[in-house]
């Protein structure tokens, strides 16, 4: 029976974790909130904000989900106000 090669991703890594997540951040972008007052809750993804891309993005840029989500709801209190 013939045995399988080793895939490439076994090899060393050329790059640290680090340059892989500052890759990573430059190639996703976080979607913006949807606009609750029109009663949208869906990202532009037609996903619940925030969705899978959106806190993928925050986590390779090193913020913190639940700090991103209170500072989308304070910007939207805010516009409630002015």
């Amino acid at each position: 029976m013939p045995t399988r090669t080793q895939p490439a991703a076994t090899a060393a890594p050329t790059a640290t974790p680090t340059q892989r997540l500052d890759a990573i951040a430059t190639l996703i972008h976080s979607c913006s909130a949807p606009d609750i007052d029109a009663s949208y809750d869906l990202c532009a993804h037609g996903q619940p904000w925030p969705c899978p891309t959106t806190r993928a993005a925050w986590i390779a840029r090193g913020l913190d989900s639940d700090q991103q989500i209170r500072t989308a709801i304070e910007a939207h209190s805010q516009r409630q106000t002015t």
